[in-house]
């Protein structure tokens, strides 16, 4: 006899005949599973037919606000005590605080009003000795807390560890 069919009558007993069914019940089974699996995530994948748009709706934390015109984020941090001269440099015009910055420019509080337009020096109070002061132009000036508060832009970008200066 053969060796395959020795195998074969060894294997198709009596005793062997509920473990071959199940065995091939539960392969049956892994099989439909596998099957209904496989049909299911290729009915799940976008059809070559596009559906149809929704309206557009303008979504400002991902086009960015229409009235937004600062092109770096604003920043807030401790409060940094800055001293203020004219736009030279020259005259002093006494301190104020920066409340928050941004790459673009500053935000200060200061206890007199100032005029849009106006362009002034500013420095650290705690900068080393020798920093180079900062001209920055008024773009805003509104009244909060018995204080003002300028929003003040770079008349020239300052380097990275003078910037650092300011908090």
């Amino acid at each position: 006899m053969p060796p395959s069919t020795l195998f074969a009558n060894q294997l198709l007993t009596r005793e062997n005949l509920p473990l071959l069914v199940v065995g091939g019940l539960v392969g049956c089974l892994v099989s439909l599973l596998g099957f209904l699996l496989y049909t299911k995530s290729r009915s799940a994948r976008p059809s070559a037919t596009p559906k149809k748009k929704l309206p557009s709706v303008h979504d400002p934390f991902v086009q960015g606000g229409t009235t937004e015109r600062r092109t770096s984020l604003r920043r807030k941090g401790t409060l940094v005590e800055i001293q203020l001269r004219d736009a030279e440099a020259r005259t002093d015009l006494g301190t104020a605080w920066v409340t928050d910055r941004s790459m673009g420019g500053l935000c200060v509080t200061v206890d007199e009003e100032v005029d849009p337009g106006c362009v002034f020096s500013a420095r650290a109070v705690k900068a080393p000795m020798g920093a180079p002061w900062v001209q920055l132009e008024v773009k805003s000036c509104r009244h909060k807390d018995g204080k003002w508060e300028l929003g003040c832009q770079f008349v020239r970008q300052p380097t990275w560890n003078v910037l650092m200066t300011f908090g």
